[in-house]
C-alpha cells in the first residue's frame, strides 16, 4: 500500500470557511438559515469558571509574573494532575508530565514539528476532524488512512493497515469519543492500538477532546495512560474548553512522558503561542471546581438529538443517535446515493438548513453527513417545520 503525499501548500479554504461564507450569503439576502454545522452549544461560562477570569482583570501588584510560563501556570498543571487522578486514576506529574498549548489543534502541531520531517509518514483516521489532516500537510507530511467503517461501529481496522506502512509510520493520531461519528473505543481496543504502535515504535497521539460528552456512563472514553507503559509510546490531548464552555479561549493540555514533554516544551519556547494568564485561571478553575451542570449538559443534549432524530424520522430520514459529542453522523436518504455535497448544498438552498458533508472528514466519509445538536429545542423545532415545509427531503 502506498502513502499519498499531500499536496503543496496553499491549502484551500477550509470547508468550515465555505459554509461560513453560504452561510453570509443567505443572510444577506434576507434568508433565514438554520445552523446545524455549528461547533459551539449555548451556554454561559460555568459561575466559578467566569469568577476566576474576572479576578484576573483586578489590578495586580508590580512583582506579579505579566506572562505565563511556556508549560503553563503550575495552578493549571495541578488541576490537570488532580483531575487524571480523579477521572482516571492516573498520576501525571504536573511539574514534568503536562504542557498547556492554546488549543487542541496548537497541541498537535507542535506534536508533528516536533516528530515529522517533510515526507514523513503519519496515519490518520478515514473520518477525523479537517484541521487534523491540515495540520499534516503543513507539516508537509505523507498520510496514510486508519480505516473506519460503519459496519464495524466506527471502530479502527488495524489488520487493514500494511506493514510496510507500520515500518514507515512515524506517528499515530486517533480520537476518542471520535468526531465526527461519536464512537468510543473500549479499553480493550485502545490497547490492540497502543500494542500496535509500540511494536512498529509508531508515537501514538490519543485525542479526548470530546471526553466530558459521552451520554451516558458506558460511553465514557479512558485514557491512554490506564494502560501500563503508555508513557513510553504515546502522548495524550485533551480540554476543557467543549464541555465547561471555553470555546474560544481554549486551553488544550498535552500529556506525556517527562523525556516527550520536555522535547515539546523546548520547542513551544520558540513559537510564542502561550496561553493568556486569565484563560489559564480559568481553565484551573474548571479543572477544579464543580462540574455537576456536566449532567445537566447531557441531558439536554439527549433531548435535542431524541428531538431531532425524531423529527428528521417522521420526514423519512432515519438518522440514528450518537453516543457522544454534540454531533449527529449519518447516511444522506437514499435518492442522493453518495452524492454528500450535493446533498448538503440542495438541502441548504431550499430550506436554509446548513450540515457538514461527509467527505469532509475524509474518504470513509461520503455519502455522510454530520449535523450538530447546537440549537436549542425551539431552533429544532424550527429547522424541522422549514425542512419539511421546503419538501427536499421527500422522494417526489
Amino acid at each position: 500500500m502506498d502513502a499519498r503525499p499531500l499536496t503543496p501548500l496553499p491549502l484551500s479554504p477550509s470547508i468550515f470557511e465555505r459554509l461560513r461564507a453560504s452561510c453570509a450569503a443567505a443572510l444577506a439576502e434576507g434568508k433565514r438559515v438554520f445552523d446545524l454545522s455549528l461547533n459551539c452549544p449555548a451556554g454561559a461560562l460555568p459561575v466559578h469558571v467566569l469568577k476566576a477570569m474576572q479576578d484576573c482583570l483586578e489590578p495586580r501588584p508590580s512583582s506579579a509574573q505579566p506572562t505565563p510560563p511556556t508549560r503553563g501556570l503550575m495552578d493549571l498543571r495541578e488541576a490537570v494532575s488532580q483531575w487524571y487522578e480523579r477521572r482516571f486514576t492516573v498520576h501525571l506529574d504536573p511539574k514534568s508530565e503536562i504542557l498547556v498549548r492554546c488549543s487542541e489543534l496548537d497541541a498537535l502541531q507542535l506534536v508533528m514539528r516536533s516528530l515529522l520531517e517533510p515526507e514523513d509518514l503519519i496515519v490518520l483516521p478515514s473520518l477525523c476532524p479537517p484541521d487534523w489532516t491540515a495540520a499534516a500537510h503543513c507539516a508537509r507530511a505523507s498520510v496514510e488512512f486508519l480505516p473506519l467503517s460503519e459496519e464495524q461501529a466506527w471502530l479502527p481496522l488495524l489488520e487493514r493497515l500494511d506493514e510496510e506502512i507500520l515500518r514507515s509510520a512515524k506517528l499515530l493520531c486517533f480520537g476518542h469519543p471520535q468526531v465526527p461519528t461519536g464512537a468510543v473505543c473500549e479499553i480493550s481496543h485502545l490497547r490492540k492500538l497502543l500494542a500496535l504502535c509500540r511494536d512498529h515504535e509508531i508515537t501514538l497521539i490519543s485525542m479526548i477532546t470530546w471526553s466530558e460528552f459521552a451520554l451516558g456512563e458506558k460511553h465514557l472514553p479512558s485514557s491512554i495512560f490506564e494502560l501500563p507503559g503508555a508513557r513510553e509510546s504515546a502522548l495524550e490531548i485533551s480540554t476543557f474548553a467543549c464541555s465547561h464552555r471555553l470555546w474560544d479561549f481554549g486551553p488544550a493540555i498535552l500529556a506525556g512522558s517527562t523525556a516527550r514533554i520536555e522535547t515539546l516544551s523546548n520547542l513551544a519556547s520558540h513559537l510564542g503561542t502561550d496561553p493568556a494568564f486569565l484563560l489559564q485561571k480559568g481553565a484551573a478553575a474548571a479543572y477544579l471546581g464543580d462540574d455537576s451542570f456536566l449532567a445537566e449538559q447531557r441531558e439536554s443534549l439527549r433531548r435535542r438529538q431524541s428531538r431531532l432524530c425524531a423529527g428528521l424520522a417522521s420526514l423519512g430520514w432515519e438518522v440514528p443517535p450518537s453516543p457522544a459529542t454534540i454531533y449527529l453522523w449519518s447516511r444522506i436518504p437514499a435518492k442522493w446515493g453518495e452524492n454528500d455535497l450535493g446533498f448538503q448544498e440542495e438541502v441548504f438552498q431550499q430550506s436554509g438548513v446548513l450540515m457538514v458533508p461527509g467527505s469532509a472528514f475524509g474518504p470513509s466519509g461520503k455519502g455522510f453527513v454530520r449535523l450538530s445538536v447546537c440549537l436549542d429545542e425551539a431552533g429544532i423545532d424550527a429547522c424541522l417545520s422549514r425542512l419539511e415545509e421546503s419538501r427536499v427531503l421527500k422522494d417526489d
